[in-house]
């Protein structure tokens, strides 16, 4: 025998899910606002549900119980704007590191130029490393805050 009480759609138009949408349409709301505040252009949302069905007795209306599933839903809606702020730059080369015991600190020394002939130039007459002379290459690996891969 079916009970009269009342049957609620299990849906995204549901009434039961209108917490759910209300607070989307926020967010969106929020992170649009938040992105025009601080000129950056690119924002991800995410909306994770969980779901959990307990088996539970249930009464049948007629002094009895049947076997149920009582569902427990949970939501989470999250954005995230990413703001990167970055500068490059290197140190000069031709200079070694080396602990400086008068200053109690590390200090850059240039790093002396071999004389490589008789007839070196009086350009090189400086007998220190030029910029150009030492090859160095930069790491672009990113830094793990860079993985834009995060949710």
């Amino acid at each position: 025998m079916e009970n009269n009480f009342a049957r609620i759609p299990l849906n995204m138009e549901s009434p039961v899910m209108s917490t759910l949408r209300q607070q989307i349409d926020q967010l969106l709301k929020r992170t649009l606002l938040r992105m025009q505040g601080t000129a950056c252009n690119t924002a991800k949302m995410a909306v994770a549900l969980g779901i959990e069905l307990v088996n539970a007795a249930i009464p049948d209306g007629q002094g009895g119980y049947r076997d149920g599933a009582i569902p427990n839903i949970r939501h989470k809606v999250k954005t995230q704007i990413q703001i990167t702020d970055e500068d490059k730059g290197a140190i000069p080369s031709g200079s070694e590191l080396i602990w400086d015991e008068d200053w109690g600190e590390y200090s850059l020394k240039p790093i002396p130029k071999n004389q490589t002939s008789l007839f070196d130039d009086e350009r090189s007459s400086s007998g220190l490393l030029e910029d150009d002379e030492i090859d160095m290459e930069l790491d672009d690996t990113p830094l793990p805050f860079e993985d834009d891969e995060t949710a």
